[in-house]
């Protein structure tokens, strides 16, 4: 009896110093993180960041949505300041958070593990040519993007068409008030003699995007009658004037095209929705190209071929695609549109960009995910899920095609960030919602035959 209990305390204690092992460990670990990094000199923002990693590593996994809305919301303020390390760090952050949200997540690690491989092993492809640097800080910004996915989906925690909705506006708001303030005092940006304000984002078109879909949030939660109609009303009359201030016709394009899919898939029948929902559209075209900054932006399309904004999208998109031609199938790499080599800029069309860097493999690849999601979407609203819901993503794949055309969205980081995270997010509340029983309507009839 004497040994059984020794033995008992022996196991006990083991126990208990296994129990505390493993916070004495990234505690102490810690501490020395940040001793090592007092004494090197770092900032004080980078030692406090030290220090909150065993905070992180207890909570980050519950409050992973949470964290995941701060920074979304974040990224958006600091867009424009143009500091490398904020925005380098808030992608670590997001990738973080997805990494507690993986460990927890069985089916979903093999899956960002061979993403995140095809993705480096594209930027390996490219370094030589068009340097390491970028081929390979796309890979990561591009697997934050993944990561932004992965939170949304598998993190504990409710998500509703209410919060998806409110956090989108929530990214946009300061953003839009800025810019608004830029057109009013005219510190935005004059391009080819046209006031275009981006409020705290680095680029007008990006901020376009944003507000693009800031607006259908607000225009779906009008409709559905979420929130406060009074609040939304003035969101929407906010978020409207933002997006004529960014004076991207893509933009104004892309807005318009995601309330006409929305009107058309979550309206149903109620036809008077979707005749007082296509006059407001037409009310603001209307506006939009009677207006000042429409009208200075649609005199860039009235020149000459090699004048106008087109005429040189065209042409970009002739020296992206001869690069294209020379590595059809994978592409070039990541990063490889973006270097300068290429081009001193952007080609304004993802479709070429995506071609050019990960060749007709990844191009094929995206949009298969694209339609495969959009089917996937269709078949839950027939099945019973939201409505508000599936129209709402819809609509924004529907944009994001679009948007697509001219512009090289998935570059625009804040703004493809929130795309992802309404798409998600959708998805997950689809996923959830029960599907409809047939039992209950069955069992009536079934106690009549055996009456």
């Amino acid at each position: 009896m004497t040994s059984l209990g020794v033995s008992s305390t022996v196991v006990s204690v083991r126990a208990a110093m296994a129990d505390r092992l493993v916070p004495t460990v990234v505690v102490g670990l810690t501490a020395a993180l940040v001793l090592a990094g007092w004494v090197g000199g770092l900032p004080p923002i980078v030692l406090v960041a030290f220090a909150t990693i065993p905070l992180v590593i207890v909570f980050g996994f519950r409050l992973s949505l949470v964290g995941l809305g701060v920074l979304l919301v974040g990224r958006a303020l600091i867009d424009d300041l143009g500091g490398a390390t904020a925005t380098a760090g808030i992608a670590a952050a997001v990738i973080g958070l997805s990494v507690l949200v993986l460990v927890r997540s069985p089916s979903w690690p093999a899956r960002v593990i061979a993403i995140a491989a095809a993705l480096f092993a594209s930027a390996a492809a490219g370094a030589a040519t068009f340097g390491a640097a970028e081929t390979y800080g796309e890979a990561v910004r591009v697997l934050s993007l993944v990561a932004v996915a992965v939170i949304t989906i598998n993190a504990p925690g409710r998500v509703t068409f209410g919060s998806v909705t409110g956090l989108v506006q929530w990214v946009g708001l300061v953003p839009a008030l800025y810019a608004l303030v830029q057109l009013a005092t005219g510190t935005g940006t004059y391009i080819d003699g046209a006031l275009r304000a981006s409020g705290t984002l680095a680029q007008a078109n990006s901020a376009a995007v944003l507000f693009a879909l800031c607006n259908i949030a607000t225009f779906a939660r009008l409709l559905s009658g979420t929130g406060r109609r009074w609040l939304n009303g003035g969101l929407m009359v906010l978020f409207l004037g933002a997006q004529l201030a960014t004076a991207s016709i893509g933009g104004f394009a892309t807005a318009i095209a995601m309330m006409l899919v929305y009107l058309l898939v979550e309206a149903g029948r109620r036809m008077h929705r979707i005749v007082l929902g296509l006059m407001a559209l037409a009310l603001a075209v209307v506006m939009a190209l009677n207006s000042k900054v429409g009208a200075e932006r649609l005199t860039e399309y009235t020149g000459g071929v090699q004048d106008t904004s087109l005429g040189w999208r065209l042409q970009a998109w002739e020296k992206v695609l001869a690069v294209w031609r020379e590595r059809p199938v994978f592409g070039n790499g990541l990063g490889a549109t973006t270097s300068g080599i290429i081009l001193q800029s952007i080609p304004h069309n993802e479709y070429v960009r995506l071609l050019a860097e990960v060749g007709v493999i990844g191009l094929a690849a995206t949009i298969l995910l694209a339609v495969w999601y959009a089917v996937a979407m269709i078949r839950r609203l027939l099945a019973g899920a939201p409505r508000a819901v599936c129209a709402l993503a819809l609509s924004v794949l529907a944009g994001t095609a679009v948007n697509c055309l001219a512009a090289n969205t998935i570059l625009y980081t804040v703004a493809f960030m929130t795309t992802v995270y309404v798409l998600s997010a959708c998805w997950r509340i689809a996923r959830e919602t029960p599907q409809p029983s047939l039992q209950p309507a069955s069992e009536p009839l079934r106690q009549k035959v055996l009456r």
